[in-house]
């Protein structure tokens, strides 16, 4: 089993070990978000950087990857 995860539109697998590191780094350090926003009607960008909460892990895009389908893929490899 493999976990999917979205960085930069492309998806990345890790196994479940490696994937939980990876969110432990994340909240450990104190990751902080950042956005920036439009007002359409000004023109105005603004940006914000906060905290990120643990209702954000909800957002994280994640999904498993059987391992028949994992094996499916490496036998296919890149596509032309």
């Amino acid at each position: 089993m493999k976990i999917v995860f979205e960085l930069a539109d492309v998806k990345y697998l890790l196994n479940p070990e490696q994937m939980n590191e990876v969110l432990n780094l994340v909240y450990r350090y104190g990751a902080e978000v950042y956005e920036s926003k439009t007002n359409w009607t000004t023109k105005v960008e603004t940006h914000h950087v906060y905290e990120s909460t643990p209702a954000m892990a909800a957002r994280l895009k994640l999904h498993v990857l059987p391992d028949a389908v994992y094996g499916l893929g490496k036998l296919s490899g890149k596509p032309d």
